[in-house]
This record gives C-alpha cells, sequence and structure tokens, in this order.
C-alpha cells in the first residue's frame, strides 16, 4: 500500500509540474519550482516542497505556494495542503584540497607586504545591506529574485549576474546582499566588494610593480 501511495504521490507532482510550466513563464518556472523536491502524506492531503534555503521558501511561500496549491486541487479535485520545509543543509562551497594563495587587501588597494589572508571583516561588504531591509518594487523584483538565487546557488543559473537599472533602485543593495548572505551561509568562502575604480588601480600597480602573476592569484582565489 505504501509503495502505491508513493507513486501516486509522485505522479502527482510530476502532473503538478507539467500544469505549473503552462502558467509560470519559463525562467521563473526553471528558476524556482523545477529544483523542488516534494513529498506527500499517505492520505495525499499535504505535500510538503524541500527548499535549499530561507530565502528561497519565503520568495516560493510569497510568490507561487498558492498557484501551486490550486494547481494541486485542480489535478487531485480535493483541496491539498501545501507545506514548505528547509532540505538537509549541504555545503555550497566544496574547497579544493589544494590551498589556495594567501590574499592581502588594503583599502588603497594590493599590499604585498602586508601578510594576511582575506578574511569576513576585509571584504568590505556594508554588513546593514540585507535582502531582508531592501525595499522592493515592480522595478526590482526579478533581479532580487536573481539576486538571491545567486546567494543560495553561487556559479549556477546567473554567472556572470549583471545588475543594470535607474539610480535608487537598489542595484548596490543587492551586490551586498548577495555577499552578506553568502558569508552568512558559507562563513569559509572568500568575498570581496570593490569598484572597478580600484580594480583598475589594482591592475595599473601590478604592472608597476611587475607583481602581475601575485594580481591575478589573489583575484582567482575569490
Amino acid at each position: 500500500m505504501s509503495d502505491s501511495v508513493d507513486s501516486k504521490g509522485e505522479q502527482l507532482w510530476l502532473d503538478c509540474l507539467s500544469l505549473l510550466a503552462q502558467d509560470i513563464p519559463e525562467h521563473q518556472f526553471n528558476t524556482w519550482i523545477q529544483p523542488l523536491a516534494a513529498t506527500v502524506s499517505d492520505d495525499l492531503s499535504r505535500l510538503t516542497l524541500l527548499v535549499a534555503n530561507r530565502f528561497k521558501l519565503d520568495w516560493i511561500r510569497a510568490q507561487y505556494s498558492a498557484k501551486i496549491a490550486a494547481a494541486l486541487q485542480q489535478l487531485a479535485g480535493i483541496p491539498i495542503a501545501v507545506e514548505l520545509a528547509l532540505a538537509p543543509k549541504e555545503a555550497v562551497f566544496k574547497p579544493s584540497s589544494a590551498r589556495s594563495p594567501e590574499v592581502t587587501w588594503t583599502h588603497a588597494g594590493i599590499d604585498p607586504g602586508v601578510d594576511k589572508p582575506l578574511d569576513a571583516d576585509r571584504n568590505r561588504l556594508n554588513t546593514s545591506l540585507s535582502f531582508d531591509n531592501l525595499v522592493e518594487g515592480s522595478a526590482n523584483r526579478m533581479a532580487r529574485a536573481a539576486a538571491m538565487h545567486v546567494a543560495g546557488s553561487p556559479g549556477q543559473l546567473y554567472n556572470p549576474l549583471f545588475i543594470y537599472g535607474g539610480v535608487g533602485l537598489g542595484k548596490t543593495h543587492l551586490m551586498h546582499a548577495v555577499g552578506n548572505q553568502l558569508v552568512h551561509d558559507t562563513p569559509q568562502a572568500k568575498v570581496l566588494y570593490i569598484h572597478a575604480e580600484q580594480f583598475v588601480s589594482d591592475v595599473v600597480k601590478a604592472y608597476q610593480r611587475k607583481t602581475f602573476d601575485e594580481f591575478k592569484a589573489r583575484y582567482h582565489s575569490l
């Protein structure tokens, strides 16, 4: 009986995915819905979706849970409760067994004379800028969703993430929010927020000092 229930539950979710794919834009579906894992209760009255992190969970609950519930009811003919839960946490970063080069920075650029690794308090992130306190509106909603995806699954769907928009819509806020969330979730991650002007200055100094190999190693270690 249990195998039969599992089979029905699995088929119900697959049918639900097919129905949602017709209603939700492909890009959004592939980002938020397709990766979800689902379990169904024995009496088929409750479906639990496993989500990778808290930000994705909150976003899916706010934006898609009603659509998922409606699709399930349409398929099953009865209301089915939709619950969201955090999936067992797996490390997003799997550091190589080889040691990364030590990374050193100063606020004026790279300083080869300072022998300290880049750490959380040298990443130049503004810790007060997070996803939670971003003022969301129609102009930045999709950018926020993309940034949240990058924070939860770096290097996958959006690599690189390019944010473009007018003044005051939250571009800088989103960049800091991605970095802050990544450092929070993965403390061993190496993150750096830097202006293009500073990067160009570091390039020029590296050429002048003939330390370009060290310059590349430092940036590649992030």
